[in-house]
């Protein structure tokens, strides 16, 4: 819960967070593997790239603004860590949805047996207004 409050903190990291919660880094860090199977790192990074899909799917945000809600104010870093957690440039992730009312439609590009199939998602995001 620490971890999710805080994401916005460009600084956010083991030592920060240990020294905010007064235990020691390598406690921390052995204990929260155990518990979590990844890194505080690791997580902190996946958690920053949920939580900037989740404003790309639900704001009109540009990149930086995201970046810098999740705590990377630098955008050509928030790209590259996005497109290793999600295998998608930001762009791509960005261009394979639309809003149509109350929806918010993707286009998917998935592969069966050799053939490239198109799938279409809808998912509500928000009462249309």
């Amino acid at each position: 819960e620490y971890i999710e409050q805080n994401l916005d903190r460009e600084k956010l990291s083991l030592n920060l967070i240990a020294s905010d919660l007064f235990v020691n880094a390598s406690y921390l860090s052995r204990i929260f593997k155990q518990s979590v199977g990844e890194s505080i790192t690791k997580y902190i990074m996946r958690k920053r790239v949920e939580k900037s899909m989740e404003l790309f799917d639900t704001t009109d945000l540009k990149v930086y603004e995201v970046a810098a809600a999740v705590g990377m104010p630098d955008a050509h870093y928030f790209g590259t860590s996005f497109k290793k957690y999600t295998g998608k440039t930001v762009n791509e992730y960005k261009s394979k949805k639309f809003k149509n009312g109350s929806h918010t439609c993707y286009y998917d590009t998935t592969w069966f047996r050799g053939i490239e199939c198109i799938q279409y998602v809808e998912y509500v995001v928000f009462p249309c207004v």
